[in-house]
């Protein structure tokens, strides 16, 4: 199980935490969560959680997205890690489908 007030509510600090882990463990994270299996770490999974809710926001205030956000070019992805954390990925598809995955799988471990 998974304690809320381990999951950061602020973006910034929920960014950092996820960046802090490590491009191997954000991408078997990612992977894992594409195939509905869920972090075995509560400490993680709180992690990956806060990380998705920075994305898409919380389930009581989800985010939406601007149209013009969508056409603000960024950097291009094949060169850079857009799981990092980076807001300036958070329109990029697959970025919300992994934070998609990642909160379906690990919101019903919430008490």
């Amino acid at each position: 199980m998974i304690d809320r007030s381990d999951i950061t509510e602020d973006d910034f600090q929920a960014r950092q935490r996820w960046g802090a882990l490590g491009r191997k463990q954000r991408r078997r994270i990612v992977r894992n969560a594409k195939k509905g299996i869920a972090c075995d770490d509560p400490v993680t999974a709180a992690i990956a959680l806060g990380w998705a809710w920075a994305v898409l926001g919380a389930p009581e205030r989800r985010r939406r997205f601007d149209w013009l956000d969508f056409l603000t070019p960024g950097p291009n992805p094949a060169f850079v890690d857009v799981y990092d954390g980076s807001r300036m990925f958070d329109t990029y598809r697959y970025v919300r489908r992994a934070a998609k995955n990642i909160d379906a799988v690990h919101t019903p471990l919430l008490p």
